[in-house]
This record gives C-alpha cells, structure tokens and sequence, in this order.
C-alpha cells in the first residue's frame, strides 16, 4: 500500500513500520495532534505532500515518534 490521505484527510504511510503519518507544514498543529492522539511512532514529510519546514524543532512535540 502506498502513501494516501486517510479518512481525516492525514496522509498515512499505513505498511511502513511503523505506521507513519505524514506532516503538512500549513496544517502543523493539526497534524501534531492527530500524531499524539493516534499513538503514531513514524511521521514523514515531503515538499509534494506539502512540508516545507526550515527546521525540526516541532519533532520536540511528539516524543513518542521514532521513526523519521
């Protein structure tokens, strides 16, 4: 299975381990919290899928994440 938008409209890598969400710059916050409610361990980012951030520093706010 590939990346695609689940049914809140988040990008999930579902069969890559772990199960990643994907992290849009302008919707930052909202992702953050969908990360931190649903347990997710990976997040990724992509300039096509709409992250364009000059630094890491929001990774501060998911510390469960393990996977980058």
């Amino acid at each position: 299975m590939s990346i695609q938008r689940n049914e809140q409209g988040f990008y999930e890598w579902p069969d890559y381990t772990p199960p990643s969400l994907g992290i849009e710059s302008d919707r930052l916050e909202e992702c953050l919290a969908h990360c931190r409610e649903h347990s997710y361990r990976g997040v990724f980012g992509s300039p096509p899928l709409g992250f364009c951030e000059t630094d890491l520093n929001f990774l501060k706010q998911i510390p469960a994440v393990e996977s980058l």
